[in-house]
């Protein structure tokens, strides 16, 4: 169950990044670590944060462009490397919102 990602989204599994310093695929190619990677649509790297999903395997996604995994949202898991990630992205969003 979701804890960590912010509330707007509708993906409801998060999941801890694997600690390596490199791409980490599972048996199924899916990430469970995404450095070295980019979001699919913007091209982002996606060290911190990362949307995946084991049914479009190699595919990821920065969390403003999820949709470019190409699975529906409950299909979905959110990566995340540590838990301070959140409190970045909240702080981040709010400043270009007051911009």
């Amino acid at each position: 169950m979701r804890s960590l990602a912010p509330k707007h989204l509708p993906i409801l599994q998060e999941q801890r990044m694997h600690a390596a310093t490199r791409q980490v695929l599972d048996a199924w190619g899916m990430h469970l670590s995404t450095c070295d990677c980019d979001c699919a649509h913007c091209k982002c790297d996606l060290y911190m944060s990362a949307v995946v999903s084991p049914h479009a395997p190699g595919m990821c996604a920065c969390l403003e462009h999820w949709q470019s995994v190409g699975v529906p949202a409950e299909q979905c898991v959110i990566l995340y490397r540590w838990a301070g990630w959140m409190a970045l992205h909240v702080l981040c969003l709010g400043a270009s919102a007051s911009l």
